[in-house]
């Protein structure tokens, strides 16, 4: 499992060239999501490897530069923009080495065919990064609570069945259900924050 640090320590220390131990969470975190959208986008395993590690360069280069600030945008936005230029960049260039690239004319058609396909690209990457973020959220809760209190928490919060009954089935109050539910859930918010470095 991944190690866990606030978001605020992982931009610091991104900052220094020389912290690799940064880097490596940053990369562990972030990489998988990228990847996953370049080959929903159409390229082949070894192209969105390399496409993420460029991706996850170009953001620390612009946080270096100082380019990047929270106040300027989302994490996530300045993330998927970067994914969208490299993965399309990747697409153009597997294009040239071999596949016959429509000639297209007309601007008026070009315009919307471009409109088109970031609007696509853009829902895309919404649809990667929520996916992405409910697995790091389950599987990190998994690693820091116990099976009873994780039951709970999927019988009441994701099931929708009653307290009252979950707990007879556990062997825990309702009381107890409704903790469990609100500690999960509490900490599974906290780690979306984390992974869109909001904090």
């Amino acid at each position: 499992m991944m190690p866990y640090r606030t978001s605020s320590t992982l931009l610091i220390d991104l900052r220094d060239p020389r912290n690799s131990k940064a880097w490596g969470v940053f990369l562990d975190r972030y990489r998988p999501l990228l990847a996953s959208y370049a080959l929903r986008r159409g390229l082949q395993q070894a192209d969105a490897d390399d496409v993420s590690q460029e991706v996850l360069m170009a953001f620390v280069r612009a946080l270096r530069d100082g380019k990047y600030e929270r106040a300027k945008g989302r994490f996530r936005s300045w993330l998927g923009t970067i994914a969208s230029r490299k993965t399309a960049d990747a697409l153009a260039r597997q294009g040239r080495q071999g596949r016959q690239v429509p000639d297209v004319s007309g601007t008026n058609l070009l315009h919307l065919q471009e409109l088109s396909r970031a609007e696509g690209h853009e829902q895309l990457w919404e649809q990667e990064w929520e996916a992405f973020v409910l697995t790091t959220c389950t599987r990190v809760a998994a690693a820091e609570f116990d099976s009873k209190t994780l039951a709970a928490f999927e019988m009441v919060g994701m099931e929708g069945r009653h307290a009252e009954e979950v707990g007879q089935e556990l062997g825990i109050s309702r009381n107890a259900v409704y903790i469990a539910k609100s500690r999960v859930l509490g900490r599974m918010r906290e780690i979306r924050e984390e992974l869109e470095l909001e904090m």
